[in-house]
C-alpha cells in the first residue's frame, strides 16, 4: 500500500480491484447457476423415477402381471420393492457426480502437464556457442 500511495496510484488500484471483483462475483455467480441447475435435474429425475416406479408398480398389480422371480402375480411389497430399488440407484447416480467432477478437473490438470513436457526448449545448456545474441527475436513473451 505503501508503493502504490507513494506513486500516487490509488484510483487506478482502485478500479483494477473492482474489475477482478466483478469477474470474481460472476463467476461464481455462473458456478452458483450450475450447481443450482445439477441439483434441481437430479430431484427432477428422481421423482421421475419415483412416479415411474409407483406408476408400473401399480399397473402390475392392478392387471395381474406374472413375477418370473416369485412364480406369482406381482403384489404391493414387490413394488415397495421396486420403488426402493429405483430410489437407491438414484442416489447411486448422484453419488457419482463428485467422481466425475473430479475426473474433469484431473482431465484439464493433464493437458497442462503434458503440454509442458511436450514443450520444445528454445535454449540448449549445452551449447557452448549459445549467445544471447543469437536468442534474440526467438523468445516471445505473452501476456496473461
Amino acid at each position: 500500500m505503501k508503493v502504490v500511495a507513494s506513486f500516487g496510484q490509488e484510483d487506478l488500484e482502485i478500479k483494477n480491484y473492482n474489475y477482478f471483483l466483478r469477474k470474481c462475483h460472476e463467476g461464481g455467480n455462473k458456478a452458483a447457476y450450475s450447481a443450482g441447475m445439477s441439483m434441481g435435474f437430479f430431484n427432477a429425475c428422481m421423482y421421475v423415477a419415483y412416479a415411474y416406479a409407483f406408476l408400473i408398480g401399480a399397473v402390475w398389480i392392478d392387471k395381474p402381471f406374472w413375477n418370473h422371480a416369485e412364480g406369482r402375480d406381482y403384489m404391493g411389497g414387490d413394488c415397495i420393492g421396486v420403488f426402493f430399488g429405483v430410489l437407491i440407484g438414484m442416489f447411486s447416480l448422484g453419488g457419482a457426480g463428485p467422481a466425475i467432477a473430479s475426473v474433469n478437473v484431473a482431465k484439464a490438470t493433464g493437458k497442462i502437464v503434458f503440454g509442458v513436457i511436450e514443450r520444445e526448449v528454445l535454449i540448449n545448456q549445452d551449447d557452448p556457442k549459445a549467445t544471447r545474441q543469437e536468442l534474440k527475436g526467438k523468445i516471445e513473451f505473452k501476456n496473461v
